[in-house]
């Protein structure tokens, strides 16, 4: 993946990614909510674990997903419906160690949300 589009789950997780690699904080927290979907996940919850934990330690863990702290692009192994609006995509991991993490978005009217995000 090399750029967003959010007219799919693809191109929507690019701009999730670019949301999480933005350096102010208070910014990309407010970024990263907005594309989360809010009926499975409460938003103190989402910031605390899964923004959270996506930048602890200078992102260390999460920078393995992108190419780059200045690139959203990403590798997808794997892609999967869930269900009729849903899909469960694999982001591949720089190096290689454990299993490729997953993210699923839902189709919600004409947007993809995040209804589960792995950060590493």
């Amino acid at each position: 993946m090399t750029r967003g589009d959010l007219s799919t789950a693809e191109g929507t997780l690019y701009f999730i990614f670019k949301a999480l690699l933005e350096k102010n904080a208070a910014v990309a927290v407010r970024k990263f909510i907005s594309f989360v979907d809010l009926r499975y996940q409460k938003k103190e919850h989402v910031k605390r674990y899964w923004f959270g934990s996506a930048r602890k330690n200078k992102s260390k863990n999460f920078l393995r997903l992108v190419y780059g702290p200045n690139d959203p692009s990403y590798v997808v192994c794997n892609k999967r419906a869930e269900g009729e609006t849903a899909v469960r995509i694999f982001v591949g991991k720089s190096p290689l160690v454990g299993s490729n993490p997953p993210m699923v978005l839902n189709k919600v009217g004409n947007k993809w949300l995040l209804k589960n995000f792995t950060p590493h």
